[in-house]
């Protein structure tokens, strides 16, 4: 027999369960200062480019779920709607994204999953940096 859940109670579900830890096979994925520092995260193929390094680390270590693919792409939507002025939304789905990094970070991918955070962290600070820069040099 089928039972009706309502959505909020099936997410908060989906949130309690964790994705398995890949097996750490002494690999580490390829990270590179270009990677980092080498783009303009204001551009929006950038931030696509740097969200999809962050799967990458990420994928490395962990075998995501629906909800983290979820996280990426509303990331990515507010990334896009920062050109309005939207920089609220991208802080709350960068958060969102870090919270889930940091529940997947233990002692073996500490150093990968803190270059996610940065390249994260970059994303969510350069279009708002580039508005301000951009209201002051207007003024």
């Amino acid at each position: 027999m089928d039972k009706v859940v309502a959505l909020d109670a099936f997410r908060c579900e989906k949130r309690e369960r964790v994705p398995a830890l890949r097996p750490q096979p002494g690999t580490r994925p390829p990270i590179s200062d270009v990677d980092i520092w080498g783009r303009d995260y204001a551009a929006l193929e950038n931030v696509v480019q740097g969200i999809l390094k962050i799967h990458e680390i990420v994928s490395h270590y962990v075998y995501p779920d629906e909800y983290w693919h979820d996280a990426l792409l509303c990331l990515l939507d507010a990334a896009h709607q920062c050109r309005n002025g939207g920089f609220e939304r991208l802080h709350e789905a960068a958060e969102r994204v870090a919270g889930l990094i940091l529940l997947w970070m233990d002692e073996f991918n500490r150093k990968d999953m803190y270059a996610a955070l940065l390249i994260l962290s970059l994303i969510e600070k350069s279009p708002a940096h580039k508005a301000s820069e951009a209201a002051h040099t207007g003024s």
